[in-house]
């Protein structure tokens, strides 16, 4: 079976919370692990998880992927990085 790679995916602790199935009512779901379950399936060996972190519910989305990444080996992170202002050296 050929080796794949996902170009760009996103993981929320709590899943997407705007419109989504993970943000209905009484539903939850594990992205991380779903997501796992699913590279296997489809030998999966990488994707680029991209951090977003600009609205208040998911302000630790960074921190959620610098815990989830060495769990997965697939995991290429890359975090978000506010464009308003110059982030801290902590922050990088």
């Amino acid at each position: 079976m050929a080796i794949h790679a996902d170009a760009h995916i996103h993981l929320f602790a709590g899943g997407y919370q705007v419109r989504s199935f993970a943000s209905r009512p009484g539903v939850s779901i594990n992205e991380a692990a779903c997501y796992d379950s699913l590279t296997r399936d489809y030998n999966v060996s990488a994707a680029l998880v991209v951090g977003y972190a600009a609205k208040d519910w998911c302000a630790e989305n960074n921190a959620y992927l610098t815990e989830q990444s060495p769990q997965y080996d697939w995991i290429r992170p890359a975090a978000f990085v506010a464009i308003d202002s110059a982030p801290a050296i902590e922050d990088l």
